[in-house]
């Protein structure tokens, strides 16, 4: 806008009326200009709020009535276990005739097999591949597993089931998994409904099969489960397996002080509620430019929480949805974020899902995975709730196909969150609790040592981003730690602690070389400061040879806990500090590049004085270091390919290469 001004005052040719009019345009247009960059400005501020899901303006989704009468027979499960597919395109034409008459299908795959859910099943309907001589399928391993080891004769008194086993002839046991469920179930005290049948892929008749066995299969379902009148809410209900009832006047639950209440609530929140809820005491940047990605040191004052750690060991860290997105999610569904529900179980026997009285908002951050992958089953409960029929035929067909599964699920990073406000799904507060998984701790190398630090615990975390079809948004954790970062006073995250294969040698005199690019180097500060405790307090310990590679983009870009690197070279606890910044010079250098420079060392450090190798980061760099040391033993020791292969496997059991990797 100056420039503008200027320009009109040095053109010595324009009238005073051009210049009038043009200095008063001028300032109009800088007056609408300033109050948009304003209301631009505070967008951003309100914006910046970690919001977890970069979207436009929410608006609620209309509300469906759900007391319109239905006509239903109930319930019924359709569960199957699968290697090839078949089971799954038979269930699905099993769901598809349910629904002909009258029942309400839901698609249970065994791979998220849950068992509370299952325990809780009166009807089901089982089309179950076998595996070898007569073994489950991968995905149905956890649930055999399970069942295997149940004995009460009563535990499934309340079932009625059927199954239809798929098998190939020319193996012993024929549709042996099959066979053995259906056996199983009868002794743990279901009823058999219908007859066992079997599909058999070796005379290529599994769906002549499949097809002669569901001739009669309806009839004798419809003769036992007649239909019923009821409302869209009352079908829910029952539907959940618990009542949802909102109050008022009463206050949630003290969750902080909360103790598990093991007979009463499933118990996939065990692990929650038996989380140390511990302070934070600091959250900082560790990046020199974090503009273009962040790293963030987080430590925790475990000093009068009880908490203990293992030097470099695992956390598990239960992050919660920030604000802005259960506010928008709340807009979107028309909840309100103050309300306080209690849940009540349907029979005597149903365990729920949450304890309260809880309100709204502490279910949607604290318990609701709003982002986290959908699975089929909560596909399948989101088309159930759904007036899009496009969308409910889409959903059948990627239920019962894996691949289009992917591609239009998986691959989009599809979540509760994106799906419910792409098809604008209205989703009743007792069905959100009933189909939407809890949230999942993350795990982290902790980059202290509980001797140098026995009060605090250390982590750092690289911040991730995750597109979808809602736009780019921070990771769940990452979207966590960065709202905790600008305000972290007071507030406590749930942790707990978990063994890690990263351990110090036991003879601690043996040389140890570590390999950790960007935030893989939490583990080796973690070491680095342990040696550096025992050395300090001249306890007598002896440690070995100490040499670390690290690597990252630049120094004055990513280069995170730089002084702490440099101290610990500055006074001998690490004996050679190696570091590899891929964008500083001319050509990319990468830790496994600084590795074969160093070749002669390292083959002394290892193979010589019997050394270990850690190696903290990506799989790519995993496999990178793995191939060094067969390249190092073919060159070093003359070992043929074939050998020098084989003998990284019996390194791994030795414990002398031990890997953390991801991706």
């Amino acid at each position: 806008m100056l420039s503008y001004i200027n320009n009109i005052l040095e053109d010595r040719r324009i009238n005073k009326r051009t210049l009038a009019f043009g200095i008063s345009f001028v300032l109009a247009a800088f007056a609408i200009t300033k109050s948009s960059l304003v209301q631009r400005l505070k967008d951003r501020i309100m914006g910046s709020k970690a919001s977890c899901c970069q979207s436009s303006k929410v608006t609620e989704i209309p509300k469906i009535d759900d007391s319109v009468k239905v006509e239903t027979r109930g319930t019924l499960n359709v569960v199957y276990g699968t290697t090839g597919g078949n089971s799954a395109r038979l269930a699905a034409n099993l769901i598809a005739e349910a629904k002909k008459h009258k029942y309400q299908p839901k698609l249970i795959h065994l791979g998220d097999f849950d068992a509370t859910n299952f325990v809780n099943m009166d009807r089901a309907i089982f089309v179950i591949s076998t595996y070898g001589v007569g073994g489950p399928t991968s995905d149905a391993q956890v649930f055999y597993d399970w069942i295997s080891q149940q004995s009460d004769s009563k535990l499934f008194s309340h079932m009625k089931y059927t199954v239809f086993g798929l098998g190939n002839s020319t193996f012993e046991n024929f549709a042996g998994f099959g066979v053995k469920i259906d056996s199983k179930l009868e002794e743990l005290g279901a009823k058999r409904l219908y007859p066992l049948g079997k599909g058999d892929a070796a005379e290529d008749t599994t769906d002549q099969d499949f097809n002669k066995w569901k001739e009669n299969l309806w009839n004798v379902l419809n003769e036992q489960f007649s239909i019923q009148e009821t409302t869209l809410k009352e079908l829910r209900k029952a539907e959940a397996g618990f009542q949802l009832k909102m109050v008022q006047g009463v206050n949630e639950l003290d969750f902080d002080n909360y103790t598990f209440e093991e007979q009463k609530i499933e118990s996939k929140l065990r692990e929650y509620f038996n989380a140390t809820n511990v302070p934070v005491k600091e959250i900082r940047e560790l990046r020199q430019k974090p503009d273009e990605s962040s790293c963030l040191h987080i430590d925790f004052d475990i000093s009068s929480t009880g908490f203990k750690y293992d030097t470099a060991g695992n956390l598990g860290v239960y992050p919660e949805n920030d604000y802005k997105s259960i506010q928008d999610f709340a807009t979107l569904q028309g909840y309100s974020l103050d309300d306080v529900f209690v849940l009540e179980p349907s029979q005597e026997r149903t365990k729920l899902p949450l304890p309260s009285p809880m309100k709204v908002s502490t279910f949607l951050s604290k318990f609701c995975d709003l982002f986290g992958p959908v699975n089929k089953t909560i596909l399948q409960g989101l088309a159930d709730l759904s007036g899009n029929q496009q969308f409910i035929a889409d959903c059948e067909k990627w239920v019962s196909d894996s691949q289009g599964f992917e591609e239009n699920i998986r691959e989009k990073n599809h979540s509760i969150f994106s799906l419910s406000k792409q098809y604008k799904i209205r989703i009743p507060l007792l069905s959100l609790i009933k189909i939407s998984n809890r949230i999942f701790p993350r795990f982290y190398t902790i980059s202290s040592s509980n001797n140098s630090n026995p009060k605090d615990l250390h982590m750092c975390i690289s911040i991730s981003k995750v597109k979808d079809p809602s736009g780019t948004r921070n990771g769940q954790a990452s979207s966590f730690f960065t709202a905790l970062k600008s305000n972290y006073s007071g507030k406590r995250v749930r942790i707990f602690h978990q063994e890690s294969t990263f351990k110090l040698p036991q003879d601690k005199e043996k040389p140890i070389i570590m390999v950790g690019p960007g935030a893989g180097l939490a583990p080796f500060r973690a070491f680095l400061q342990e040696k550096q405790f025992f050395e300090e307090s001249k306890q007598n310990t002896q440690f070995g040879e100490t040499v670390l590679y690290f690597g990252c983009r630049g120094k004055k870009v990513d280069y995170i806990y730089k002084s702490d690197l440099e101290d610990f070279e500055k006074s001998k606890v690490c004996n050679k500090l190696r570091l590899a910044f891929s964008r500083d010079g001319p050509n990319k250098v990468y830790v496994q590049d600084l590795m074969q420079e160093d070749l002669e060392l390292i083959a002394d450090l290892f193979l010589n004085k019997q050394g270990t190798i850690y190696v903290c980061g990506s799989k790519a760099v995993g496999e990178s270091v793995k191939e060094f040391i067969i390249n190092m033993y073919q060159e070093k020791e003359g070992m043929v390919p074939y050998l020098a292969y084989s003998k990284i496997a019996e390194l791994e059991s030795e414990k002398r290469i031990i890997m953390e990797v991801w991706g």
